[in-house]
Formats: structure tokens, C-alpha cells, sequence
């Protein structure tokens, strides 16, 4: 009897082990937290409609940034990096080559983007990605960062990076009822993402392996028009098979299929 249970044991620590070990980071370079600030956020984005200003973003990948859907464009699209760190080399600008929002979307519930760069760009203290987990949801928090160049208090936009400390809250409105899976809803009531912000993260920090990293939970969707009370989220755990189908398949060279779905609103 007691041989049997020592088998079982040591069964249940294998599959315990084997299923941890399916998690694993999207970007394995992604940034680690730091207290130096001339790393604060290396993995921000500007994204850019023919060369204007219209929401932010997030680097995945060297090549890859996730933003939401309501920011894309059929026009000439760009993504500036390194514009929230103190870069003693400035800020870099690249082209959009590819642009994808999963099939079956509902503006409503879907509002996530994937945008490929032209190339990929050189990883370092100002410009890294941000840590993504797959095979495994992000574990639970309840405290949040959410960061954009949005709108101030004073209805004026932000020109340097702007960042806000927002708890999660119910989905209580009733068009998510029963289909909240893949919205977060986050806020307080002294600040919270504001006009400008849309496309940017709502991160947190965890303890991965016995690092700490900078998480992404969440993509900017809608905020309030005050500035503080509820914001709603893309839970970017819920579209983690499409993000990793679709970065796999078109990391190198140009894609072969249309690689952009014109959005209606």
C-alpha cells in the first residue's frame, strides 16, 4: 500500500511539473523589473495613422506590437518606440507592414489589434518588450498600472508619459453579462485612463520564476470621460492562442495572405 501511494505521489509531482512547464514567456528577452529610470516602460508605444498621433501601444516582440482594434487604420500606418525612457539616442520610427483583428470580432467585445513591424528592431534598456505568458493565464491582481500620453485632468493631452494606479472592479454593464471573458474592468475613484489613452497596457508586476517582470493584462478599450471611475480592458490571456498562432506564422518575411481585415464600425 504504502509503495502504491509513493507511485501516486511521485505521478502527481511529474504532472504538476510537466504542467507548469507548459508556461512559458512569449519573448523570453522581455523586460525585467528595474528601479533605474532610464528604463521605466521601454516597452511603450506610439501608434501612428499617416504619421499623427492616435493611440498607444505595446511592444510584444521585437517585431510585433498590441493595440486595440478601434486604432487601426486602411491608411499608412507607424509605430514610435522609445519615446518613454530617457534615450540619449531619441526615439525610433518604423513602418507598419502587416495589420490583424481576430475574424469573428465584435468591435464591442474584440477590441484587440496585432501590428507587425517592417523589421525588427534592436532590443535594449529603452526598448524591450513587455512580458506576455502563454499555456498559462496571468495569475490574478487585483492593482494595476495603466499608462498612455492621454489626456490630463485639465482636458489638455499629456506630452510626456502618463501613467495611473486603478484596481479591478465587476463588469457590471449589461452588455457584458455572461461574456466578460475577455474584458477587464479596472478603476478608482481619483484616476483612471482617459481620452488618448486607447490601444495602451494595463500591467502589473509577478513574480515569474523568481524574477519580478512587468505583465501585460490588459489593452486600453474605453475609459471615462472624467478620468477616474470604471475603465473597460481587453484581457489579453483570453486572445493568447491567436496572438501566438499569428506571431509563429508571420515573424519573418511578408505575408503570403491579407494580412488586414477592414474594419466597420
Amino acid at each position: 500500500m504504502k509503495k502504491v501511494l509513493v507511485v501516486i505521489a511521485i505521478l502527481a509531482c511529474q504532472l504538476l511539473s510537466t504542467k507548469r512547464g507548459l508556461a512559458s514567456l512569449l519573448e523570453p528577452k522581455c523586460v525585467k523589473s528595474r528601479t533605474s529610470p532610464i528604463s521605466s516602460d521601454p516597452w511603450m508605444v506610439r501608434v501612428l495613422i499617416m504619421g499623427e498621433s492616435k493611440c498607444g501601444g505595446s511592444l510584444i516582440t521585437s517585431r510585433f506590437v498590441l493595440t486595440a482594434l478601434h486604432c487601426l487604420s486602411n491608411d499608412s500606418m507607424s509605430v514610435r518606440l522609445g519615446e518613454s525612457t530617457r534615450n540619449p539616442v531619441g526615439n525610433f520610427e518604423f513602418p507598419v507592414d502587416g495589420k490583424w483583428v481576430p475574424k469573428k470580432r465584435d468591435i464591442n467585445l474584440d477590441d484587440i489589434g496585432l501590428l507587425r513591424m517592417k523589421i525588427d528592431v534592436l532590443l535594449s534598456d529603452y526598448i524591450r518588450p513587455i512580458c506576455l505568458l502563454y499555456n498559462e493565464e496571468t495569475p490574478f491582481k487585483f492593482q494595476f498600472k495603466v499608462t498612455g500620453w492621454g489626456m490630463l485632468e485639465n482636458g489638455e493631452m499629456g506630452r510626456i508619459l502618463q501613467n495611473a494606479t486603478v484596481n479591478r472592479m465587476y463588469c457590471t454593464w449589461i452588455w457584458f453579462a455572461g461574456r466578460d471573458t475577455s474584458r477587464i474592468c479596472a478603476g478608482s475613484q481619483t484616476s483612471d485612463s482617459c481620452a488618448g489613452y486607447s490601444g495602451g497596457p494595463l500591467s502589473a508586476e509577478i513574480d515569474y520564476h523568481g524574477e519580478f517582470r512587468p505583465m501585460l493584462y490588459g489593452i486600453v478599450s474605453s475609459g471615462s470621460k472624467s478620468c477616474r471611475g470604471r475603465g473597460v480592458y481587453t484581457y489579453v490571456s483570453y486572445y493568447m492562442n491567436w496572438i501566438t498562432d499569428l506571431k509563429n506564422r508571420h515573424s519573418n518575411g511578408t505575408s503570403s495572405e491579407p494580412v488586414f481585415i477592414t474594419v466597420k464600425e
